[in-house]
């Protein structure tokens, strides 16, 4: 029996019914499944003992944590970028009149305490009409930068 919680299963479906790309809600999802077949894993673990891990040697500690930092938060655009792009399909695919600027000010009052959402607020805020968060100016310039270290740790 997997041990599957939270909104993945639902964002999956969700998604999938209004064409969205959901990488990330996907990639938890699975995650948790894989995660539930621990003698699976174990016994997969015996047979295989897996690369050695060489592209980290040329890094210092610090570089490597840089990276990290950068990786994490590239993801984090791109979680946010996916969460309101199924909204705003939703929304269209429906006929609601939803507004993705309000949506981050009622979670931020809500259990959401991510300081980036003052970002995402602002970001649809000023550009109403987005095509996706990823778009917006400031994030857009992030991820390019940040391209390469996310890349460097998800190798």
């Amino acid at each position: 029996q997997a041990a599957v919680h939270g909104d993945s299963p639902w964002a999956v479906r969700e998604a999938s019914e209004r064409g969205c790309a959901a990488g990330v809600f996907s990639a938890a999802l699975e995650a948790g499944l894989v995660g539930a077949q621990r003698e699976q894993r174990v016994a997969a673990a015996a047979l295989f003992s897996g690369p050695a891990c060489e592209p980290c040697a040329s890094l210092s500690k610090m570089e490597l944590v840089d990276d990290v930092r950068a990786a994490i938060y590239a993801s984090k655009i791109i979680c946010y970028a996916q969460g309101m792009q199924m909204i705003k399909e939703a929304a269209l695919q429906l006929g609601w009149s939803v507004d993705l600027a309000q949506c981050t000010k009622a979670w931020k009052g809500s259990s959401i305490r991510s300081v980036f959402l003052d970002r995402v607020n602002l970001a649809y805020r000023r550009f109403p009409r987005l095509p996706g968060l990823a778009y917006e100016p400031s994030l857009a310039e992030d991820l390019g930068r940040l391209q390469g270290p996310w890349r460097a740790v998800v190798r």
